[in-house]
């Protein structure tokens, strides 16, 4: 029903999709539940180059995040009030304070993403609003391809 996870969360391994998944799934009033027989293989995505906490991953995390809250919960949230100033105080001011070197840069990076979050979200809430569901082609390729696999399916998976 939701068309799959939004793919235009950009960054190292496209980070708060998974979360932006889970509020969707909340927004239309269901609940998500765990399934301990479940079996799920997770291929992660490569890393381009460095670490995967580096000042790149900082930057998508902080602009992602916004970004996801700004979607789901909208501009007037308080999730999304509390992380800017919260977040930016730990994320961003709590480092530089620990020592100015790189703190600095991490300070700025978190900085951009959180602007770079702000403006995109508020992008994407003036077109499509906090709709949880996806519009767009390929999403609804993928409703009628998984309704058709649905339906002919004799197996019924349960947990």
């Amino acid at each position: 029903r939701l068309g799959g996870f939004r793919e235009d969360y950009p960054g190292i391994s496209g980070v708060r999709e998974d979360s932006d998944m889970c509020l969707r799934v909340k927004n239309l009033d269901y609940r998500i539940l765990f399934c301990p027989g479940a079996c799920v293989t997770h291929l992660g995505a490569p890393q381009a180059q460095g670490s995967r906490f580096d000042r790149t991953y900082a930057f998508y995390a902080a602009r992602n995040h916004v970004v996801m809250l700004m979607r789901n919960r909208g501009l007037t949230s308080s999730m999304l009030w509390r992380y800017l100033l919260i977040g930016t105080i730990k994320f961003g001011i709590g480092p530089l304070l620990r020592g100015v070197g790189s703190s600095l840069a991490h300070f700025f990076t978190f900085c951009g993403g959180t602007v770079s979050g702000f403006l995109s979200g508020f992008v994407y809430l003036v077109t499509a609003g906090t709709d949880p569901v996806r519009r767009d082609p390929e999403s609804e390729e993928l409703r009628r391809v998984l309704s058709i696999e649905a339906g002919t399916s004799a197996e019924k998976i349960s947990c």
